[in-house]
């Protein structure tokens, strides 16, 4: 039986085990173009906007964030997820 999943239970689950099959992998560098573009540095974003060094950390080696994170993110910037990040097959 096809079981459906809510986005926030795929990106939890589902995903780190897509990844480390192949099947495709979630990119950040749509995020960090924008941080260049807007002209803000992690420093800022970790001391003025409270974004924690670990979830950096986490979005520079394109690993699992949640989508708590991104959503803050979106927020943040005023952006969509596609300006944060993508779909890589």
């Amino acid at each position: 039986m096809l079981k459906l999943y809510k986005i926030e239970e795929f990106f939890i689950f589902c995903l780190p085990f897509l990844i480390l099959k192949g099947v495709y992998v979630i990119s950040y560098a749509p995020f960090w173009r924008l941080i260049e573009r807007e002209q803000v540095s992690q420093y800022r974003l970790i001391q003025d906007h409270k974004v924690s060094a670990a979830q950096l950390h986490r979005l520079k080696k394109n690993l699992p964030v949640s989508t708590e994170t991104i959503r803050q993110l979106c927020l943040l910037f005023s952006c969509n997820v596609s300006d944060i990040m993508e779909v890589r097959p």
